[in-house]
């Protein structure tokens, strides 16, 4: 496993010397600002859900400033710590303390570069296994409009907007309603902007964006079935890419899959995929 390890940090390494497109020099300073909008919007969508959710039972702990965001919840994939340095190791034994006494699982993200020897130990020791690199992908400044119809969704059409992702991803797996509810959450937080993509004048697509202090996410897209192949989430991706350049963003990514089509759809459009970051897992134990 650590001769795993060992190989990504060196393959991460070389990816700092990698440029982005219409080249603007891709660095640390970047990938920081990532991890720091990775955070806070983490922390802003789930106090959403904790103030509108109360039955999901979210509970929210900063260490530092913020050093580790904790977040408790019926959502095992919402449950995350996100670490910005080493420091927030002298936390693990309280926040595995924690999730154990509720018998949750969590998700620990390390940042750029920090997994060293003493870290890998500390955490393997406890129980934790090693996921995969996160990945995001770099920024392009603003982008050639598609011939496709791209527009802001205002909350009037919710209906629609949540339609189409029900439709979208109902293909893939069963979209329950909380689901769904929660997709509106994200889609409606402060930070948040939609979107809906016409082919000849019929809605094809949705997606969101989410832009905090300077750094833009590019989050859910969703294609209807019938217009998949025909350029609507690039469309999409160049709206959204476009609307971050709009709102004076130092940095515009997304994220998904390695290989999967969000990802490929990305390269094709110009950006590059960066492996970001280390997570680290904790399962739920068993019963």
């Amino acid at each position: 496993m650590r001769g795993v390890v060992d190989q990504r940090l060196l393959a991460l390494n070389s990816f700092l010397g990698a440029r982005r497109p219409f080249g603007v020099p891709l660095n640390l300073d970047s990938i920081r600002c990532v991890e720091r909008f990775d955070a806070m919007f983490q922390l802003e969508r789930m106090s959403r859900c904790r103030q509108e959710w109360p039955h999901a039972g979210v509970e929210i702990v900063s260490f530092g400033e913020p050093t580790a965001i904790r977040v408790a919840a019926d959502f095992p994939q919402k449950n995350v710590v996100i670490c910005f340095d080493g420091s927030c190791l002298s936390d693990l034994p309280e926040i595995i303390s924690f999730y154990r006494e509720v018998n949750r699982g969590f998700v620990f993200t390390l940042p750029y570069g920090s997994l060293d020897d003493d870290i890998f130990d500390a955490l393997t020791q406890v129980g934790m296994r090693c996921g995969e690199s996160g990945h995001v992908l770099a920024i392009a400044p603003a982008m050639s409009e598609s011939s496709l119809v791209v527009r802001p969704s205002p909350s009037e059409e919710k209906e629609l907007y949540l339609d189409l992702y029900r439709r979208a991803f109902s293909t893939q797996r069963v979209v329950t309603d909380e689901q769904v509810s929660f997709q509106w959450l994200n889609d409606s937080l402060e930070s948040a902007q939609r979107f809906v993509c016409e082919v000849d004048g019929e809605p094809a697509g949705m997606g969101s964006l989410n832009v905090l202090e300077g750094g833009a996410y590019l989050s859910t897209a969703g294609v209807l079935p019938a217009f998949r192949g025909r350029g609507v989430h690039r469309a999409l991706i160049a709206a959204r890419v476009n609307a971050a350049f709009l709102a004076s963003c130092e940095v515009a990514f997304g994220g998904g899959f390695l290989f999967g089509p969000p990802m490929m759809n990305f390269a094709r459009s110009g950006f590059t995929i960066l492996p970001l970051g280390a997570t680290w897992w904790l399962p739920a134990a068993r019963a």
